[in-house]
């Protein structure tokens, strides 16, 4: 056997093994996944057309629903055949998927009407159908097992609804069938079904067929061999295959119709299906022929080139390679084959290869030598790194791989050796090819990125660089992988701390810069470039110390040495040139030190003080002109230290009110000179307006003269800072009671005047919400509403619902709706309206919250104290555009009868006081004057009614309450409404009676004055059964009762109406008829005496306010005529 055929047998069958098992695997491989990615797309597709054929199911069980409830209960007690038909007639038009009928069957299974009508089949019993036992056991509407049709003859699904009486009596039953048609059934499924042929079709778990492409098959069952195979693709175990009688195989995936054992199948030809392995299978087949002809005419052409002294060469080799020249007695024997060799000699090639090889022998025993050590050292390396290593060959593919990248990536070496890198490394961050497929192996001498690991939850680095071989080559590449998973959190932490102080820095109103050494801005803050009129491209990289004052350069520089010692800060002010002229500016500046404790940059913060220094001067400039003003007021001017009350100063008017001489009113403190009574109050307000609790304002008390007589003053105080410390300065001013009782006077009979005018509003605003709500209220009763309409009805009652509680609010102000007043912890309201506030007031208003632990219990209508709350909060939150903070705070307080009086015309004793306290732009002495007056406004058209304030004082008086209004101008405003405590807890309602029946057939007489409010009440009561007489006013009452009074069981009777009004018409009623039943409804609140004068005639039997819900109208209208 010659050497060319050996070597062209052994490439043949070398190309032909390698291409045999590559392939062997291959096809495997590829239709292992290939049978698993069918699987999940028939499964995908079945189970999507399972939800689909429920929800169509669902939504006929739905219509016959509906279709049920629209038949007239009087004709089927009536069993009025024709009346039903026409009925069903008309719901077969607005169903026409109920083509196939809908029938009727009595409580025994006779059917005794049909539409379409089919004689023959009245009178039959179908109490044997499947359909008619489930819904009779189950007493409620199901989906019915299919069968052939006795009616028409056609494969049917058939959907029941019971039917009941209003009492709960049984009636039978409506079922409507449904053909088993595909257009019903799995509706346009099969036109989503992307294989071409591919099919849906539809079983039940026993086998029946109910869709099927060939029509003839339906309602006939699978094969037993069939339906073994759906039953196991079912329960999950692979895909199931069928032969169809033609002998063509299909796979099929079943899904289950939920709350059904009906089955959807998925099927796809397996001949379309596995297409691709037939073409992979020939390709693979080509190859090998190739593969195996290529590698055999190579080895013919190799043989040819081959001589002689070649193989005598190949001997003397064969020698040298079986030795060991690096080990014991190696290199005696090696002498030996190299002296052989030399025999060979020439001056051809093979004699300079001999030449050559005998060279690199004697360098080979060196060199093999050393590279044992350097393959031992390098081995030890290779493991010991922290990093994972692999080593690539051109194709991506992974040769060899350390410890660390075993660990790394949960791997052993027989998984990951021979594999591509990408898909093994970066999960499924490697599905861009272009990107990740073959870089390290042969995108250039270096490779490096950064990537996500999913299925890991990590972050690595990838470098890799490409392995130098001969001329030039690359063989392969070397990849490292270090895992930066830490270091990324960490930048993405700093990222978000980076971002966090940008926005605080870009959103604060004082000047921030950061400088280097030689002073030039490094950064420098939105506000800094707005106060000097420059970008901060033009500001960067330029120095500060221009921009300062000449004559204060000096000063800063030594200042600013401060910074270079401990503790590195240092604070400077001096003039600066800003864009709008020369200011003053406070800084307190900081140094930036590196690691080794050397400065590096500084950053500096800094105010405008110009105004203070201003004011500084403007206050020294005009002391002496004030000074003579106090002197020479009318009022007593004062000036007390706190908390001590010795007065520090006090001019000659105060000293003449309280009888001293200069010198014995400074050795008195202040607290002296006011009545005992009153310290405690007192002493309690100067600690609020010290704190901040309180604003600057006016309070009145009983003053005591040296002699001991006292009289009431006015007292304006403030806190302020003199040295350093708290000090409250004021005004007292003599005030008259006849002064204080006129301006009560004024303002009681202004808001009577306005109260008026407002109830006016809210009766004619309650009959527009009576239609609202009530018609909103009657579509909601409907039950053939989709989900889209109903939501938006629900919010049209709601919102008519918050309108009444508004007109509630405004009745109230005007003393017209009476308070439904219960014991009320204030402490919760005001954590229940903080909570619902949040979501409306803007986040850059801060809440602060100040409630007394032991709160007492107050007397008040909830709702109209949160009302109060809403809108005092409402009113700060426009007072603070720009932000601020909202204090709301209680606290317990006992008002004796001076200082009750002082405060209005309400009764000493305990309280609770509310305080609603902002740090907005405050109000002007003449705007407080007008602040709870209806309809005054300070806001722009369109942004406010005036009323807010206004209901504000209503609801506290018609509380027997205080409310009283601290502000000024830049300083915020503050509220105090002070609320009785409830003297004790207040009973518990009783419990609610069972409701009563809504129905009747009486007939009912309605009076009012509204057509909107008539016609929804007048449709309410037919819907229920009652006959309904209307009048639009008291004249066309009588006249109606006059002449139908025999058959008119209940008047429903409006209060306020033109011409003759309610109360007149129920005397004439009563004249009329002395047993006339009355229901009296108004949206407003009887006087006192007129509720007691109705509430002493018998006639009327109940009373009713508007606006009313339909539940309350018909409870109201059954109990009245029960009474």
């Amino acid at each position: 056997m010659t050497l060319g055929f050996k070597t062209s047998a052994l490439l043949a069958s070398a190309v032909l093994i390698a291409l045999g098992v590559t392939g062997f695997f291959y096809l495997g491989f590829l239709e292992q996944s290939l049978e698993q990615a069918l699987a999940r797309n028939l499964k995908i597709s079945a189970e999507t057309s399972a939800l689909a054929v429920a929800r169509l199911l669902d939504e006929a069980l739905c219509d016959t629903q509906a279709v049920a409830l629209s038949l007239s209960e009087a004709d089927l007690q009536r069993r009025d055949a024709a009346a039903v038909e026409q009925q069903l007639k008309r719901m077969a038009e607005i169903y026409p998927k109920f083509e196939n009928g809908m029938f009727l069957l009595d409580p025994s299974g006779l059917l005794w009407t049909d539409y379409p009508s089919h004689p023959e089949t009245h009178g039959g019993s179908f109490a044997f159908r499947q359909y008619f036992q489930e819904t009779v056991r189950l007493g409620r509407g199901i989906i019915g097992e299919p069968y052939r049709s006795a009616r028409t003859g056609q494969p049917v699904v058939t959907f029941t609804a019971p039917l009941r009486s209003a009492t709960g009596e049984s009636l039978g039953l409506l079922a409507c069938s449904v053909r088993l048609f595909p257009s019903l059934i799995l509706g346009d499924l099969p036109a989503h079904y992307n294989h071409v042929s591919g099919e849906l079709r539809l079983w039940t778990r026993s086998g029946l067929i109910l869709h099927d492409s060939n029509p003839e098959r339906i309602m006939t069952r699978l094969t037993d061999e069939a339906l073994s195979a759906v039953q196991d693709a079912h329960r999950g175990i692979g895909l199931a295959r069928l032969t169809a009688p033609d002998g063509q195989r299909s796979l099929v995936a079943v899904a289950e119709v939920p709350a059904t054992d009906w089955l959807v199948a998925a099927l796809q030809s397996e001949a379309e299906a596995m297409a691709p392995m037939r073409a992979a299978r020939n390709r693979i087949f080509l190859g090998l022929i190739l593969g195996v002809g290529a590698a055999i005419g190579f080895g013919l052409i190799a043989v040819r080139r081959i001589t002689q002294p070649l193989a005598r060469l190949n001997r003397g080799i064969g020698r040298f390679g079986s030795l060991n020249p690096g080990g014991n007695g190696g290199g005696r024997e090696a002498e030996e084959v190299l002296r052989d060799l030399e025999a060979i000699g020439g001056g051809d090639e093979i004699g300079r290869l001999a030449a050559s090889f005998q060279h690199m022998a004697r360098r080979l025993e060196v060199t093999m030598a050393e590279l044992a050590q350097s393959a031992s050292d390098w081995e030890r390396t290779f493991d010991a790194t922290a990093e994972a290593i692999f080593v690539l060959d051109r194709e991506g593919r992974i040769q060899r791989l350390n410890q660390a990248a075993l660990g790394m990536f949960n791997l052993t070496s027989a998984q990951a050796v021979g594999r591509s890198w990408p898909p093994l490394l970066l999960g499924h961050a490697a599905a861009d090819p272009e990107r990740e497929g073959t870089a390290p192996a042969g995108a250039g001498p270096s490779y490096h990125r950064e990537c996500y690991h999913s299925e890991l939850n990590r972050w690595f680095e990838l470098t890799a660089t490409a392995l130098a071989g001969a001329a030039g080559a690359q063989p392969g590449s070397l990849l490292v992988v270090a895992d930066i998973s830490s270091r990324k959190q960490a930048e993405q932490a700093l990222r978000e701390s980076e971002e966090k102080y940008r926005m605080l820095v870009e959103g604060t109103t004082d000047l921030v810069v950061k400088v280097d050494l030689e002073g030039r801005f490094l950064f420098v803050s939105p506000s800094y470039c707005e106060m000097f009129g420059k970008s901060e491209q033009e500001l960067l990289g330029q120095s500060f110390m221009p921009l300062v004052h000449e004559q204060d350069r000096a000063a800063t520089a030594r200042a600013m040495e401060d910074l270079y010692r401990p503790p590195h800060t240092c604070h400077i002010e001096q003039r600066a040139l800003t864009s709008h002229g020369w200011r003053w500016l406070a800084w307190a500046d900081k140094a930036v030190l590196d690691s080794s404790g050397r400065v590096e940059a500084i950053i500096g913060v800094g105010r405008d003080t110009t105004g203070r220094r201003q004011a500084d001067e403007a206050v020294a400039q005009s002391e002496e002109r004030y000074r003579s003003l106090v002197e020479n007021t009318l009022d007593g001017y004062f000036i007390a230290e706190y908390p001590s009350g010795r007065l520090l100063f006090a001019n000659q008017t105060l000293c003449s009110m309280f009888r001293y001489s200069i010198h014995e009113v400074l050795r008195n403190p202040i607290w002296d000179m006011i009545a005992p009574d009153q310290h405690d109050l007192a002493r309690k307000y100067t600690e609020q307006l010290v704190s901040g609790r309180s604003a600057a304002g006016s309070s009145g008390y009983r003053m005591v003269r040296r002699d001991g007589s006292t009289f009431v003053a006015e007292v304006s105080a403030s806190a302020v800072m003199h040295e350093g410390r708290p000090v409250i300065q004021g005004v007292l001013r003599d005030v008259t009671e006849r002064t204080r009782l006129q301006e009560q006077l004024q303002h009681a009979q202004k808001m009577e005047a306005v109260g008026i005018l407002a109830g006016g509003i809210a009766h004619d605003f309650n009959n527009l919400l009576q239609s609202v709500q009530g018609y909103a209220e009657l579509l909601l009763l409907r039950t053939d509403l989709d989900d889209r309409i109903r939501l938006g009805l629900d919010r049209i009652f709601r919102a008519a619902n918050r309108g009444a509680d508004l007109t509630r609010g405004l009745l109230t102000f005007s003393r017209r709706m009476e308070s439904q007043l219960t014991s009320v912890d204030l402490n919760q309201r005001v954590i229940e309206v903080h909570k619902l506030a949040l979501r409306t007031v803007p986040k850059m208003i801060r809440f602060k919250l100040d409630l007394e632990p032991e709160i007492k219990p107050v007397l008040a209508d909830p709702s109209q104290l949160e009302q109060v709350l809403m809108n005092l909060i409402v009113n700060a939150r426009d007072a603070m555009p720009n932000g601020g903070t909202l204090t709301i705070g209680t606290s317990n307080l006992f008002l004796d009868s001076d200082q009750a009086r002082a405060l209005g015309d309400i009764a000493p004793g305990d309280y609770v006081l509310l305080t609603v306290a902002d740090t907005g732009e405050g109000m002007a002495e003449s705007t407080l004057e007008h602040i709870f007056e209806p309809f005054f406004t300070t806001k722009g058209v369109g942004e406010g009614t005036g009323l807010g304030l206004a209901m504000v004082f209503g609801i506290v008086q018609s509380h027997k309450g205080h409310v009283a209004c601290a502000s000024a101008m830049g300083q915020g405003t503050a509220f105090s409404i002070y609320f009785p405590v409830a003297v004790s807890a207040q009973p518990k309602p009783p419990k609610a009676a069972p409701p009563p029946t809504t129905e009747g057939n009486e007939t009912l007489l309605l009076v009012d004055d509204e057509a909107m409010v008539r016609d929804i009440a007048e449709e309410v009561f037919r819907q229920h059964g009652y006959q309904v007489l209307t009048a639009a006013d008291g004249e066309s009452a009588l006249a109606i009762y006059g002449r139908e009074g025999a058959r008119i069981d209940l008047v429903i009777l409006d209060l306020i109406m033109p011409g003759m009004g309610g109360l007149k018409c129920l005397e004439h009623l009563i004249e009329l008829d002395p047993e006339v039943r009355v229901l009296v409804a108004s949206g407003f609140a009887l006087e006192r005496d007129q509720h007691l004068a109705l509430t002493g005639l018998a006639n009327v039997k109940a009373f009713l306010r508007k606006p009313y819900e339909i539940s309350a109208l018909l409870g109201t209208v059954r109990r009245a005529l029960e009474t």
